[in-house]
């Protein structure tokens, strides 16, 4: 079997179309129902976001930077970690850790740290109205987290979600453990507010995502079919186009027809030739019949055929 680059070229080409096409709409079927593929950046998911609060500190300074006094409690390391947009119905972590002095923290019992209009996650039917988020509890200052004040405020991090857009900012409630609250709010701290959009925006997200895709997969086979019809066009302009004589061409037919000696071409009979060869024919067919006769007349009768 001769090996032929051409068709091996053809091959290559047929595969990386195909191939093309298949990815094509995998990507568009893909984006479609919004189902998460990270290979060639396909649908990847939502990238990870964290929002990083400033220093938090109780009671909060009236001036730039805080005052430090033997009921100061300072919140560090507050943090909202959430994937993509920031919209309604959506899990938030919550992370937080305080540091207090050690004889504020033998008075403590916990403190809540929480966000208006919070509700846990995954939200239970209906509008959770009140709020919510962590509560931390005293632990002395040994291991691995510094503290500054020589005692600190931490718990587990926590998960919660808004279920209605609009701007929220944290609040704190001290439980001391003589059965008396303090609550302090940071509404008017603009530091600390948190921004919710609503779940249109990201299903508008979702919208221009997917018609994104389609115009690429719509781009791509205008393409791809422009280019064949483009190919075949070439292609069968190619064939029908006559092939210019080479100049060793011309000089073999040169040689052929010196070569080749010049006759004129005999010239054909007419129609009426061949009655008047048939009748040529009859005539000397009838000559031949009256000699033969006289022949015989004259001929000895011994020689004369028997019959």
């Amino acid at each position: 079997m001769k090996f032929s680059w051409k068709g091996l070229a053809i091959a290559i080409g047929l595969t990386i179309l195909v191939f093309s096409n298949v990815l094509t709409g995998f990507y568009v079927f893909v984006n479609i129902i919004n189902w998460k593929v990270s290979f060639l950046n396909i649908n990847p998911s939502e990238p990870p976001n964290e929002r990083n609060f400033p220093i938090m500190n109780y009671p909060p300074s009236t001036g730039p930077g805080f005052e430090i006094n033997e009921n100061t409690i300072i919140f560090e390391n507050i943090y909202l970690k959430y994937n993509g947009t920031p919209v309604e119905n959506q899990p938030f972590e919550l992370s937080v850790i305080g540091t207090t002095d050690p004889s504020i923290a033998q008075k403590i019992n916990y403190v809540s740290f929480y966000f208006e209009g919070a509700s846990p996650y995954p939200a239970n039917s209906g509008t959770f109205s009140g709020s919510w988020g962590t509560a931390l509890y005293p632990r002395n200052a040994t291991g691995g987290i510094p503290v500054f004040l020589g005692a600190y405020l931490l718990d587990n991090p926590t998960v919660i979600t808004w279920q209605v857009q609009g701007d929220y900012y944290p609040s704190i409630t001290i439980h001391f453990k003589n059965f008396t609250d303090t609550t302090q709010s940071y509404a008017a701290y603009p530091d600390f507010r948190m921004h919710i959009e609503s779940a249109d925006v990201l299903k508008q997200q979702n919208s221009d995502r997917v018609n994104t895709s389609v115009s690429i997969a719509l781009a791509f086979f205008g393409f791809v079919d422009g280019s064949v019809l483009v190919g075949r066009f070439l292609l069968t302009k190619k064939k029908k186009r006559p092939r210019k004589p080479k100049p060793n061409d011309l000089g073999k037919t040169n040689d052929n027809s010196n070569q080749q000696p010049t006759s004129k071409p005999k010239s054909q009979p007419k129609k009426s030739q061949p009655h008047h060869k048939i009748q040529r024919d009859k005539s000397k067919t009838l000559e031949q019949g009256k000699s033969q006769r006289k022949t015989e007349e004259v001929r000895p009768e011994e020689d004369k055929p028997k019959s």
